[in-house]
Formats: structure tokens, C-alpha cells, sequence
């Protein structure tokens, strides 16, 4: 059902830890890692994205569901 769900964190070094921790147990681990995010997952395939966020704190996710083609997946941005 879903594709990937993205988090904003004021520290990504200890967001990265906790998650590393956490999710070993479920067979998922650090997949990518750059200055700005991580992404965690099973081997290859990340499906939880961290973002850093440098700033006030802002409520938000990024949520992504996965469909089995484009055409499919409908425009839930088009407007009247």
C-alpha cells in the first residue's frame, strides 16, 4: 500500500541511531545517507525517508502510496 513515508528531524545523526536500533530487529536497515537525509528499508529498497530540518518545528509527514503504474494512480493534484 505504501511506498516510502518521509519524517522531518532536527537531528539527523541521533534519528539515524534510534532508527538503526529499531528497526534492525524488523530485518531493515540504512540504505542511503547523505548530509540532508537517510533512507532505511530491507536491503535496497528504502521505504522510510528522514529529512533534516533546520528550523522551527513544523508538523508534517511525507506520506507516498504505490501504485502499479502511472495511469493508475489518478491526478489527486488536478483542480476544477
Amino acid at each position: 500500500m505504501y511506498d516510502h513515508i518521509g519524517l522531518k528531524t532536527g537531528n539527523l545523526d541521533a534519528s539515524v541511531r534510534f532508527y538503526t536500533a529499531a528497526l534492525a530487529p524488523l530485518g531493515y536497515v540504512l540504505c542511503s545517507r547523505d548530509a540532508s537525509g537517510a533512507g532505511f528499508g530491507p536491503n535496497g529498497e528504502p521505504a522510510l525517508w528522514l529529512y533534516l530540518h533546520n528550523g522551527p518545528a513544523a508538523a508534517g509527514a511525507h506520506i507516498a502510496f504505490r501504485a502499479p503504474d502511472r495511469a493508475r494512480s489518478g491526478d489527486s493534484t488536478a483542480r476544477d
